[in-house]
């Protein structure tokens, strides 16, 4: 064992400078403060001895020491100049190697025993103090030689430690009593063995950076390797940035990208969101390259920088078309965040046009014609339709269609009834899709058609009833009478009755209006017609030859000339007659046409000069005058012509065939005008001539071919001279 060196003060008080082995108080925590100064003595050795003043070398006992005995063997008083201990003059601090010498100045080298340190001493090779109370140990060996000398460098003036990576153990009580040491600096990232105490006294606090510093990445190994210590939790944490690149993402609670993570604590990273995209992890490399991280464990450290890597969710679309059909649907029915469907699909729909695709059914809003590459979640959209409209054309072949403007178009989806048209005298018998009638009648549009539509009316003419109020009279074949046809009409029939002259066909039973003689193609409706008959005076047709009309005409003039006519004509009937062939002679045996009919003899007049035919003018007057004739002929015979004929014996008349005149001289032919003689007749025949029209109403056997009218007149002519003859 060191002897230890002593010296004497100017006082003359002796101070023994021991260097202790083993130390009974241990360090309790090292956040506590100063501990209060103890009564108790430190004894070396553990041998009892007499009680000391300071402290005793050796531990054997002695006499009493005064402080100035070395070695605690028994000597003469020192004066302080003696060599190792023994008495001596007094040492004036100059004398080397610890001996007594002179008083030590305090700058003496080495550490050994010598005269009074001061506080001052710069240690050994393997541990170091420089003037800010730094103090430095270098290796196992300085931290043994601090531990043994740590007494003479004053620990309450220590600030600061710094440990080397050559140290592997840190002693109990090595730092006991450095009341001002508030920084311990490891430079070893292998934590050296600690020993309970060591740290005793020590002022630490953490949150002001005041503790126990240790290398980058060693936080976690000292604190593992110290965890029974008590000091593990004065080891200063070390703080590093930490920055999360997102990528459009975002951390939860709406977090800064900018953190930080404290080394030897476990933290998990956190899990962003971004809308449209599923997070798949966080990468140490742009380029996403690696495997994911998910914890910071307590042994990482250093700046950091994380990467999100993201994969874009993949969303339906789903699609109501309404009845139309998508062409190729299922490239649209998703998309991906990122990529979108720039385009959506073109539905078709026949008879329709397609308006859009729609969010909502009731169409609100604008149409969507794509997704956007921002856009996230599913999709539904609904297709606007706007149905067809078409026209339809209606050839109505001369009728009339009411209101028919409003069926004009129709539209697809709704359809509609075909209107009913009317046309006079005809029945509507359907719409076709045909000119010619084929096919089906057609009623109506339904609401699944499409298309410009054309529709032809069919006609079905009608036919009417005719009723005949005959007042007594005949109708011959009556039947071919009773109706007529639109479009077609009908001549009436000439009735017949005995004693009476049939004046015509009447709408009203009062023969108001006009008379009737034919029912045109124009007219429509059932009809009903009343008959006129005119009596016939002393003339009964069925046994005369001839019916004979009077006719007065008398005109008082200037020269009094008085006029008196009488007219008188057969009772003319007609009927056709067709030829009949000889098959033998090969010709005609009877030549057909119209002729005077008797109908006394129920036979035809051939003979052009017949009573039956006959028309005679008698001249009663006291002058001249003219009878003019005329054929009308009925409507439905315009083939028929009618002549007159003058009879060969009549010498007295002149007839004019060119203008149909017959003249006739006073009555008396020789007395001039001023006389009265017998009266002057006239006669002429008529006969019908011409072929029969084919009429669908067929021919009566009396039929009524025209009206034959004599009109009579003065003959302004210049009168015969009498010549006395």
């Amino acid at each position: 064992m060191k002897r230890a060196g002593y010296q004497t003060d100017t006082g003359g008080e002796a101070r023994i400078i021991a260097v202790l082995t083993a130390v009974s108080v241990v360090l309790a925590a090292c956040l506590l403060p100063f501990p209060a100064a103890h009564a108790a003595e430190i004894t070396a050795g553990g041998t009892e001895r007499p009680q000391d003043d300071e402290i005793t070398a050796g531990g054997t006992e002695g006499p009493q020491d005064d402080g100035n005995s070395a070695g605690g063997t028994e000597g003469s008083q020192d004066d302080g100049n003696g060599t190792d201990g023994t008495g001596g003059p007094q040492d004036d601090g100059n004398s080397a190697g610890g001996t007594g010498g002179p008083r030590d100045d305090g700058n003496s080298a080495g550490g050994t025993g010598g005269p009074q340190d001061d506080g001052n001493t710069a240690g050994s090779t393997d541990w170091t103090i420089d003037d800010g109370g730094v103090l430095t140990i270098l290796s196992d060996a300085g931290m043994a030689d601090w531990i043994t000398k740590s007494k003479n460098t004053k620990k309450e003036n220590i600030t600061q430690a710094v440990i080397s990576d050559g140290v592997t153990y840190i002693e109990t009580g090595a730092f006991q009593g450095c009341g001002s040491l508030t920084e311990v600096t490891m430079l070893g990232t292998t934590p050296p063995a600690l020993e309970g105490g060591a740290f005793a006294d020590c002022r630490f606090a953490a949150e002001s950076g005041q503790g126990i510093h240790v290398p980058e990445g060693a936080v976690l190994s000292y604190k593992t390797a110290w965890s029974e210590s008590g000091y593990a939790q004065c080891i200063f944490d070390h703080i590093y940035s930490l920055i999360y690149n997102t990528d459009g993402g975002m951390l939860p609670g709406g977090g800064s990208p900018t953190a930080s993570y404290t080394e030897g604590e476990e933290l998990a990273l956190p899990i962003p969101e971004k809308p449209g995209y599923l997070f798949d992890g966080w990468y140490e490399n742009a380029d996403l390259s690696g495997a994911p991280v998910e914890v910071l464990s307590p042994a990482d450290y250093g700046e950091r920088i994380y990467y999100a890597k993201w994969v874009a969710n993949t969303y339906t679309v789903t699609y109501y078309a309404d009845g139309g059909t998508i062409p190729d649907e299922s490239r649209y029915t998703e998309y991906t965040v990122g990529e979108g469907l720039p385009e959506l699909p073109m539905p078709t729909r026949w008879g329709f046009t397609f308006d859009g695709w729609y969010e909502s059914t009731d169409y609100a809003g604008s149409n969507v014609t794509g997704i956007s590459a921002d856009e996230t979640g599913d999709k539904t959209y609904y297709a606007k339709w706007v149905a067809n409209t078409y026209t339809v054309t209606y050839n109505a072949d001369g009728g009339t269609i009411p209101d028919e403007g409003a069926y004009t178009g129709y539209t697809e989806g709704v359809g509609f009834s075909l209107p009913i048209p009317e046309k006079p005298g005809y029945t509507f018998d359907g719409w076709y899709e045909s000119a010619d009638y084929s096919g089906s009648r057609v009623t109506g549009i339904s609401a699944a058609e499409t298309g410009d539509k054309t529709y032809y009316a069919k006609w079905t003419v009608n036919t009417y009833t005719v009723t005949y109020n005959i007042d007594g009279g005949t109708i011959l074949d009556e039947n071919i009478y009773t109706d007529y046809t639109r479009g077609e009409g009908l001549t009436l029939p000439i009735p017949t009755k005995q004693g009476y002259l049939f004046d015509g066909w009447y709408e009203s039973a009062d023969y108001a209006g006009s008379r009737v003689t034919d029912i045109s193609a124009a007219d429509i409706g059932n009809k009903i017609y009343y008959a006129k008959w005119t009596t016939i005076k002393g003339i009964d047709p069925t046994v005369a030859d001839y019916a004979d009309t009077e006719i007065e005409v008398r005109a008082h003039t200037a020269d009094s000339v008085v006029y008196s006519v009488d007219v008188e004509w057969g009772a003319m009937t007609f009927c056709y007659e067709n030829s009949t062939w000889d098959a033998t002679a090969h010709q005609s045996v009877t030549g057909g046409g119209w002729r005077v009919y008797d109908s006394e003899k129920e036979e035809a007049v051939d003979s052009t000069e017949d009573a039956i035919n006959r028309i005679q003018v008698t001249n009663h007057s006291n002058a001249g005058i003219k009878a003019q004739l005329a054929y009308t002929r009925q409507t439905g015979y315009e083939s028929i012509t009618g002549s007159f004929w003058k009879a060969p014996d009549d010498t007295d008349t002149n007839y004019e065939t060119l203008t149909r005149t017959l003249t006739l001289a006073t009555a008396d032919n020789k007395k001039g005008a001023d006389g009265a003689g017998k009266a002057t007749v006239g006669t002429l025949y008529f006969m019908p001539l011409g072929r029969k029209q084919e009429l669908e109403s067929g021919i009566t056997r009396w039929t009524r071919l025209g009206t034959i009218t004599v009109g009579i007149g003065p003959d302004e002519s210049e009168p015969e001279k009498d010549t006395g003859k």
